[in-house]
């Protein structure tokens, strides 16, 4: 007759398991992955798409190849997520600018408003926050259309690196330092 022994996990293998489970389901420490249909796509253009800048002429993507760039969807009727988004963004866009990141935010109109109201507003929010970037207004949604922001909700956020190939989307609270330096030059 076969004895019966429990199988029980020695203590030093422990590391090992608490190793594999962070490999298999991540930890705090390790950036979000990319998601969104356009990961892995070449970014749409929003020349000529945004109607309205606060802070720039007008952005092209194409002039940025080479750097990456942080797109920051947001809209200022979002229950208040997008407003509490910005000064992260800001700060992030602030700490990697030297280093080569580009920094646009992109705003809806809103059905029923009028632009000139939406400019001023930008041009209120870049001044209270210290904004280092542009704010554009995308008064027929053809940017946020093309980005799947209306899929996501804002505020959204897409990165896009320096070939012009979106690479990574979510959302702001996700991003750090630490993932923004990974598309950096």
């Amino acid at each position: 007759m076969k004895s019966r022994r429990k199988r029980t996990m020695h203590l030093s293998a422990l590391p090992w398991v608490v190793a594999a489970c962070l490999a298999t389901w991540g930890c705090k420490g390790e950036p979000p992955p990319p998601r969104g249909p356009l990961v892995g796509k070449p970014a749409p253009e929003i020349v000529n798409k945004v109607e309205f800048w606060a802070g720039a002429r007008e952005v092209e993507l194409a002039a940025c190849r080479g750097k990456p760039v942080l797109l920051f969807f947001w809209h200022p009727k979002d229950g208040g997520a997008s407003l509490a988004a910005l000064p992260g963004v800001a700060r992030l866009a602030r700490e990697l600018a030297d280093e080569g990141l580009v920094t646009v935010g992109l705003c809806v109109l809103t059905e029923g408003s009028e632009p000139a109201d939406f400019i001023a507003q930008a041009e209120a929010l870049r001044k209270k926050y210290d904004l280092p970037f542009p704010l554009g207004v995308d008064c027929d949604a053809d940017v946020h259309v093309a980005y799947h922001v209306d899929d996501e909700g804002t505020p959204w956020c897409c990165v896009v690196d320096g070939r012009g190939v979106v690479a990574w989307a979510g959302r702001p609270r996700e991003l750090t330092p630490r993932l923004l330096r990974r598309f950096l030059p």
